[in-house]
């Protein structure tokens, strides 16, 4: 029997809490494979810039660039990257998305303990970018998409010939607020873009009440804006989606996994050091008995020659 993939959005927590009690009514007590995309202030989704290093290395700084943005120490962040463009000379592009490690483990435990095994855990944004080129059959090369994920926020996504010059995430609730700052995040993109104009603009998501935002959009960027229906079946974890950006990846096994694994391990190692030591044991008496034996032995072999000699010498 197959159970479902749940794909779970939240920007907190609690959030995430009160999808899950939303869910009790789907759940079994079969571990349920889940993506969980993430939002809102406490994911930091960022492009970097960097010279070509190691990968150990480009971890490392992104960490610290993270750490230094969540006043929090390196060792706790949790972090993933990936490389979108290596081509031009000794600099590396690409994308990062971090998190502090102790709201990620929040968001494990919660999951784990419904028996909702964690299999990817990244930003929303990314997500959506994949729905978008797998279902758009747009390529990842030039492109400026505003995505009106839910009520109230929006994703800014600008790619230039493959590099990702912008990534943000905006609130949109007044619709004059929204068209001033996603026209002046495409216009300060494109001033420090190579590209100093866009055709292809697309607007997808909750598209009901945004007529009028998407209105004043084409009037402000004097531009026709292709509008994207997306449905929600499409939804699901794709095969080779240009984004793989996971923060389970150095996680193998969820945390009640690993609790699990660390108990047999230890009844294992316990057993084998009581199995050692009843075996040391009953080596050491083993050995005890065969010397007293073979001390016995000597002294019998010697009485018997001593009384040989002494009948030798009373002949003599």
């Amino acid at each position: 029997m197959k159970y479902p993939i749940f794909n779970l959005h939240a920007s907190s927590p609690e959030e995430l809490n009160k999808v899950i009690m939303e869910l009790n009514g789907e759940l079994s007590q079969n571990s349920h494979i889940t993506i969980l995309n993430l939002y809102g202030p406490q994911i930091l989704v960022r492009q970097f810039d960097l010279p070509r290093l190691p990968p150990r290395e480009i971890k490392n700084a992104l960490k610290l660039e993270a750490a230094e943005i969540f006043s929090l120490l390196p060792e706790e962040i949790e972090i993933d990257y990936q490389m979108l463009d290596v081509s031009e000379g000794n600099k590396i592009r690409g994308v990062f998305t971090a998190l502090p490690k102790s709201i990620f483990d929040e968001y494990v435990n919660l999951l784990n303990k419904v028996n909702l095994a964690p299999e990817k855990v990244t930003a929303n944004i990314f997500s959506r970018i994949n729905y978008f080129l797998h279902g758009n059959g747009v390529e990842m090369n030039n492109f400026y998409l505003i995505d009106f994920f839910k009520e109230g926020i929006a994703n800014l996504v600008l790619f230039n010939n493959g590099t990702c010059e912008l990534l943000r995430e905006i609130n949109c609730e007044n619709t004059n607020d929204a068209v001033k700052e996603i026209s002046h995040s495409l216009k300060y993109a494109l001033c420090k873009s190579a590209c100093k104009k866009f055709n292809n603009i697309f607007v997808m998501g909750e598209l009901s009440n945004k007529g009028e935002l998407i209105s004043s959009l084409e009037r402000e960027l004097n531009i026709n804006i292709k509008k994207y229906n997306l449905n929600e079946q499409t939804n699901s974890n794709f095969n080779n989606s240009p984004f793989d950006i996971n923060l389970t990846k150095s996680h193998i096994f969820p945390n009640s996994i690993q609790k699990k694994i660390l108990s047999v391990i230890n009844i294992i190692l316990t057993l084998s050091i009581s199995l050692f030591l009843l075996f040391t044991a009953a080596t050491i008496a083993q050995y005890t008995k065969l010397r007293s034996e073979l001390s016995s032995l000597n002294k019998t072999d010697y009485d018997y020659a001593k009384g040989l000699f002494d009948k030798i010498n009373v002949k003599k």
